[in-house]
């Protein structure tokens, strides 16, 4: 798995208990560069959503499989390389883009700490892109310009990137959100990417500090 911070996890193997022959020869669908993983199924699965059975119907097959969501790599030998979670990924002007592929090209500029990007609503794309970063520690001390690392960060995405990826804002903002110490809160985050282009869009509304 390559993080916003250029972090290589290494492949892994379904845990003891899984079924992986299954997983591989049937569960397994390719949309694009990576396949979407159809389900897991084995003894370290949960049973289901307590009081939600509708939430529990979505997340599980008939047959008892779990559907992940996420996107991966099945490399020789049978190990599974994660890729994204389906979720994150954005549909913009109807073509899928990878929310980490973004991330990638925003974490390269210089200042940048950690970068994760959502989708926005947009009236004409159906979706764009929109970054929030943290600032490195010595680029927080040396009272880094904001507004000038917002920039150039879209001005390196329209170097590298192609231009209905390119990501329509970017936020300078303290700390990402998070659910976990290690997982960031995309959820969160797609609430302040429109609650601050409101804002943007009406002089009379405030966004609340981050």
């Amino acid at each position: 798995m390559d993080t916003a911070l250029g972090i290589t996890l290494p492949p892994m193997h379904p845990f003891l208990g899984m079924d992986m022959t299954s997983l591989l020869d049937e569960r397994v669908r390719r949309d694009g560069e990576h396949p979407f993983l159809g389900g897991v199924c084995g003894l370290s699965l949960f049973a289901g959503y307590v009081g939600d059975p509708a939430a529990t119907a979505e997340a599980f097959g008939d047959d008892g499989w779990l559907r992940t969501g996420d996107r991966v790599t099945v490399l020789p030998g049978g190990a599974l390389r994660f890729a994204e979670r389906a979720k994150d990924m954005l549909k913009v002007s109807g073509e899928n883009v990878a929310a980490a592929e973004i991330e990638r090209v925003v974490a390269s500029v210089p200042g940048v700490r950690e970068a994760a990007v959502v989708a926005r609503k947009d009236s004409v794309r159906g979706e764009v892109a929109v970054a929030f970063v943290t600032v490195t520690a010595d680029a927080g001390q040396a009272a880094l310009d904001e507004a000038a690392l917002e920039e150039a960060i879209i001005a390196v995405c329209r170097q590298r990137l192609a231009d209905f990826k390119v990501p329509r804002a970017a936020y300078v903002v303290p700390d990402l959100p998070r659910v976990t110490l290690d997982k960031i809160s995309k959820g969160v985050l797609r609430q302040w990417a429109a609650d601050r282009h409101a804002a943007e869009n009406d002089p009379t509304r405030q966004v609340a500090s981050r």
